[in-house]
């Protein structure tokens, strides 16, 4: 899996550090600065909830899937939470 950081918190961090050269500094600032960035968005864990007329809900928009449909739904096909049962309001 991979880890994602922000480059404001890496130069914020390294900037804060009384014991790092301004060179070094400048370095990290400018190659910070450089590295090509992503669009990254936490991961939404959620589960499906069976309702009593034979259909599934997501746990956390509330929005319907025929029964048939839960067996292969891996993500919510509303709100885009990953179908995992995972931790309870986990961020991947």
């Amino acid at each position: 899996m991979n880890d994602y950081i922000s480059r404001e918190a890496l130069i914020k961090a390294v900037e804060g550090n009384l014991y790092v050269t301004d060179s070094v500094k400048s370095y990290v600032r400018c190659t910070a600065k450089s590295i090509p960035t992503i669009d990254a968005v936490p991961v939404v864990h959620g589960w499906w909830i069976q309702n009593d007329n034979g259909t599934w809900s997501c746990n956390r928009c509330h929005s319907w899937i025929p029964d048939e449909q839960h067996y292969y739904a891996r993500y919510c096909l509303y709100c885009g939470a990953k179908m995992d049962g995972g931790d309870h309001d986990a961020a991947d």
